[in-house]
């Protein structure tokens, strides 16, 4: 069953970066579709349970966006 975790990056500011974050994101296992919005810098991420809230924060950080606590 997918779940949905929502994350407020708020270095997100253009389609780049909404690009970088849905690959980085993409490549975990059980990530099913990422959507980004710029204009309010947040991420929506439906997930299998083959992935964490930690796996993601992860990513985005390696990737350079961290999430907001």
């Amino acid at each position: 069953m997918a779940q949905t975790l929502q994350f407020k990056v708020p270095d997100i500011s253009c389609a780049g970066c909404a690009n970088a974050v849905k690959s980085a994101l993409g490549e975990l296992p059980g990530v099913l579709d990422v959507q980004v919005d710029v204009d309010s810098k947040t991420v929506n991420v439906s997930h299998s349970e083959a992935s964490s809230r930690t796996d993601m924060v992860g990513a985005l950080t390696e990737a350079g966006y961290p999430p907001a606590a």
